[in-house]
């Protein structure tokens, strides 16, 4: 009769532990997928994340009065980045430019630079200059001037001068879906 009972309580005892097993088991099989689905996830956006150049950003929004157009890989770009900007060619990744014709104060310049470090003061002091610029020679072009916008966007930085600055972030941000 004691060996009966020491038998029942070894199987019962045998079956807890196997259920707890099961359960331990299946508790980390369902977080491993939840993990996979994750790291599935992130992977799925990043790779779905639209890889875009600057020059295409500026075809792709830039008004039509914004004729004038320089772009990272160009002789012209290359010798006035720091005439434009003031710094080094080397130090930007990607960038483009195109600006209005006849004296317009119009201008869409984008800039990725290394290591993604911000451009903000620089298109600031890009913007300070060409207000400067503006105020005596063409002082219509002002309200342009004091309306533009400078962002950072998908490891861009853009400055959009324009009587249309909305206009021109969208289709900047459509182009960048």
């Amino acid at each position: 009769m004691f060996i009966e009972r020491d038998n029942m309580k070894l199987k019962l005892l045998s079956v807890l532990l196997s259920s707890l097993l099961i359960v331990g088991l299946t508790a980390c099989a369902e977080s491993d997928s939840k993990e996979d689905s994750l790291t599935s996830n992130e992977s799925m956006s990043s790779s779905t994340a639209v890889e875009i150049s600057a020059d295409e950003l500026i075809n792709s929004a830039a008004a039509d009065n914004m004729t004038e157009k320089a772009y990272y890989a160009d002789d012209i770009f290359k010798s006035n980045t720091k005439k434009l900007y003031g710094i080094d060619y080397d130090e930007i990744v990607d960038g483009a430019i195109a600006y209005g014709d006849n004296g317009s104060a119009d201008e869409l310049s984008v800039l990725k630079l290394k290591e993604g470090a911000s451009a903000k003061n620089l298109l600031e002091a890009r913007l300070s200059n060409r207000k400067t610029q503006f105020e005596n020679y063409k002082p219509s072009e002002m309200p342009k001037l004091e309306s533009a916008q400078i962002y950072e966007t998908n490891g861009f930085w853009i400055m959009i001068v324009s009587d249309d600055t909305d206009s021109i972030k969208e289709k900047l941000n459509n182009s960048m879906r």
